[in-house]
């Protein structure tokens, strides 16, 4: 069926998301131009689905019908998203790029640093010594990790984590040789990629993570 109109598209989403459980359980869709903001908006299935399987019937009484503003997870598929609006945002001069983070999110600046863990086992947290910037948050380099902090945390999470920012640190310490390397070595050497991988000169692997 193609997909044409909007009628054509409301009945899609309908028929992708009859069955949240085993198809799609919820679907927002936008469409947009640079003439059009709002060139087509449709919604179907469920922000909230009961936590065991139902029937049609049970599922109408229990569950909440998605909208077009519902908040839902989305996990990763957010980033391409938020990243595409927030370049256009520094596109039209309204966000900097270098600029502060909480400028934007206040809340930023009341997040605490992980420095580790007591003898008590529970986390130790201190002040930030530098704002985080827009542009980190969309390099991911801003220092968040994706770490559940709960009250049976033990130190032993702590090592974990030491030891895996030891290993980072030192592949970026071989990546900054490298690169180092590179912008020093004769330019004949470095023309192309593959007389630099002729050239026979290598440099030492990194340690495995």
């Amino acid at each position: 069926m193609p997909l044409s109109t909007a009628a054509a598209l409301d009945q899609h989403l309908r028929e992708a998301t009859v069955n949240p459980y085993r198809q799609v359980p919820r679907a927002v869709f936008l469409a947009a131009t640079s003439d059009d903001p709002a060139l087509y908006r449709g919604h179907a299935g469920w922000a909230r689905l009961p936590a065991q399987e139902v029937g049609a019937e049970e599922l109408a009484k229990q569950g909440t019908p998605i909208e077009e503003d519902s908040r839902f997870e989305l996990f990763s598929c957010t980033k391409l998203c938020g990243s595409i609006a927030a370049l256009q945002l520094v596109e039209q001069g309204k966000v900097d790029l270098h600029g502060e983070a909480r400028q934007y999110v206040p809340e930023i600046a009341d997040l605490k640093v992980l420095k580790g863990f007591g003898d008590d086992g529970e986390p130790v947290f201190e002040q930030q010594d530098r704002s985080v910037t827009v542009q980190q948050l969309l390099t991911h380099t801003s220092g968040s990790v994706r770490f559940s902090l709960r009250p049976s945390c033990s130190s032993s999470s702590a090592h974990a984590c030491s030891r895996a920012s030891q290993s980072l640190q030192v592949h970026l310490q071989h990546l900054a040789r490298a690169g180092t390397a590179a912008r020093e070595a004769p330019r004949a050497r470095r023309g192309s990629l593959r007389q630099g991988r002729d050239s026979g000169a290598s440099l030492p692997a990194p340690p495995p993570l």
